[in-house]
């Protein structure tokens, strides 16, 4: 396993970048790239709670990087997910950690071994495979696995 990004919730990404920019070289931002969406209808697989939802959802993300540390900024746009949820009952901040995994289908077996829970599962076209596990009883914080490609 290896660390990949923080997960950073927050309702306006543009805003957002718009602050960590005007704190200029004190956290060291050079550039920023370019915002990315994920749109539930081009999934390959999805499941929320072990069930594929009824509607799709769409999300603006974007990475940034402050001095070695990757950040993923996750703007909710539309529909009902795990963001918008932590949005609107918890506010803007850090939902997840993220971690590389060779083999996702066996780490969540080990996961759900244990008793934790899947939130949601994705598989996109690409072949990048990530999940979200319920880790939160301890330090309010989501749990992401990610399989690249092989």
């Amino acid at each position: 396993m290896e660390f990949y990004h923080i997960g950073l919730i927050v309702s306006d990404i543009a805003r957002a970048i718009e602050h960590y920019q005007s704190l200029g070289c004190t956290l060291g931002i050079p550039r920023l790239p370019s915002e990315f969406f994920l749109d539930s209808s081009a999934y390959l697989d999805y499941e929320v709670y072990g069930k594929r939802p009824d509607t799709l959802h769409k999300t603006k993300m974007m990475f940034i990087n402050i001095h070695g540390l990757l950040i993923e900024l996750v703007q909710p746009i539309e529909g009902e997910t795990m963001y918008k949820e932590f949005l609107n009952t918890k506010g803007e901040g850090i939902h997840h950690m993220a971690f590389y995994v060779d083999d996702l289908e066996e780490e969540t077996a080990k996961l759900i071994e244990k008793g934790i829970r899947v939130v949601t599962k994705v598989k996109l076209a690409s072949g990048v495979a990530f999940s979200y596990f319920d880790t939160a009883k301890v330090g309010n914080l989501i749990t992401e696995l990610v399989q690249l490609p092989k």
